[in-house]
């Protein structure tokens, strides 16, 4: 022990070896018991942070599967600002516009399915309209051949010629109405028919 510059005495301290070892083991068991405590906080720690990255981003890869299986009214929900939050908010932005761009593409593709339907129905309707006409044509054609051939010969009496040539006449006049109807029903159809009022 030394006072001001003068050494005035020293202190023995001692200690046995049983005492020395007891301090030691629990220096030991104080050490281990703060290392398996510092242990316990950081594996908690780890979980905590690890719930705060995995859970959002375990998140972000069900709704993209759900989207690749055509489910389109997935939403992510988002928390906080940090990367996994604007990624989860881009994935949100992004679903919505595939929604709205295949809804799009769906009423176009009922709108030109149903434009076809009708362009079908007016080509049969064409087809029919053609066939109708076509038997419409032939039979007063047929009829004004037939007594064309018939007046050629010389087997029909004056009589017999007139009435002929007024069924010809006749024949004529239905064949030339049904080409006309036929014409003016073409005309409408191209929109060059001009009514007159």
């Amino acid at each position: 022990i030394i006072q001001g510059d003068v050494r005035i005495g020293i202190v023995l301290l001692g200690t046995s070896l049983e005492e020395a070892l007891r301090a030691g083991d629990a220096f030991r068991r104080a050490t281990l018991v703060g290392a398996g405590i510092t242990l316990v906080g950081v594996i908690g720690l780890g979980m905590l942070l690890s719930a705060g990255i995995v859970a959002p981003l375990r998140a972000l890869e069900l709704g993209a599967d759900r989207m690749a299986r055509g489910d389109h009214d997935v939403a992510i929900d988002v928390d906080g600002a940090d990367e996994i939050a604007r990624v989860a908010q881009a994935f949100n932005t992004m679903v919505s516009r595939v929604r709205d761009e295949t809804r799009e593409r769906e009423a176009s593709a009922a709108q030109l399915g149903e434009a076809r339907d009708e362009a079908l129905a007016a080509v049969r309707a064409k087809a029919d309209f053609l066939a109708a006409m076509s038997h419409e044509i032939r039979t007063p054609l047929g009829v004004i051949l037939g007594f064309s051939e018939l007046i050629a010969t010389d087997n029909m009496t004056s009589d017999e010629r007139s009435k002929a040539l007024e069924v010809i006449k006749r024949n004529g006049c239905l064949l030339s109405n049904i080409i006309n109807d036929i014409l003016d029903l073409s005309k409408v159809e191209a929109g060059k028919l001009e009514i007159e009022k």
